[in-house]
């Protein structure tokens, strides 16, 4: 059954779109995967071509323009997860099937081709973009419990999306990701067609 959006945010073809000097982008886990993590390609789940393309061709022409890119804390976790399990997927394909437990504890290499993977990728992260304070306390969770009932956002963009009021204004988001489509008074620059089509048909579609 394919993903039916319920647009509430405008939605920019991230392809389409010149960044300028001045504007903000929070950058989704997604793209900076992408971006930084060159052994995605080699992943159970490979990305797309546009998808390995159009995001950081995106980012460098942000940084070109002289535009702000920011990170959550929260993408550090989530890159963080995303490469070791790609690490673990390329492992079982060229050696042998082991859990990722196994993969994590008994081998002691491939842990640490692992973190240097990870502070690789967090180190590009650093030096292309700001990483913004996050509050997280039982307050924080509570809220983000209300507001899971209102957005169709997982857990971690909810809690990415409270640190958004500190970053400099206008801000942008920058993500594949279709749920953040969902949130409103926010723009979201993305290359997923699906998105855009449904943003389209509901006159979100922003030039």
């Amino acid at each position: 059954m394919p993903v039916q959006y319920r647009v509430q945010a405008d939605v920019v073809d991230l392809r389409r779109y010149s960044p300028s000097s001045g504007e903000s982008y929070l950058v989704d886990t997604n793209a900076w995967y992408w971006t930084t993590y060159s052994r995605a390609i080699l992943g159970a789940s490979q990305p797309r071509y546009y998808q390995a393309t159009d995001y950081p061709a995106f980012i460098l022409r942000s940084l070109r323009a002289g535009a702000s890119l920011w990170a959550s804390p929260i993408v550090f976790a989530e890159l963080a997860h995303r490469i070791e399990a790609c690490e673990w997927q390329i492992y079982v394909r060229l050696n042998a099937p082991v859990s990722l437990k196994e993969f994590r504890h008994n081998l002691v290499q491939e842990r640490q081709r692992v973190v240097a993977e990870i502070e690789a990728c967090w180190s590009q992260v650093e030096s292309m973009a700001g990483v913004y304070s996050l509050q997280a306390d039982s307050g924080v969770c509570l809220n983000a419990i209300a507001a899971l009932q209102n957005v169709a956002l997982d857990a971690y963009d909810i809690l990415s999306l409270t640190g958004l009021p500190g970053m400099p204004a206008p801000f942008r988001i920058v993500s594949d990701d279709g749920d953040f489509c969902t949130v409103p008074n926010v723009t979201v620059l993305t290359a997923n067609r699906t998105v855009l089509d449904a943003a389209r048909q509901q006159s979100r579609l922003r030039r």
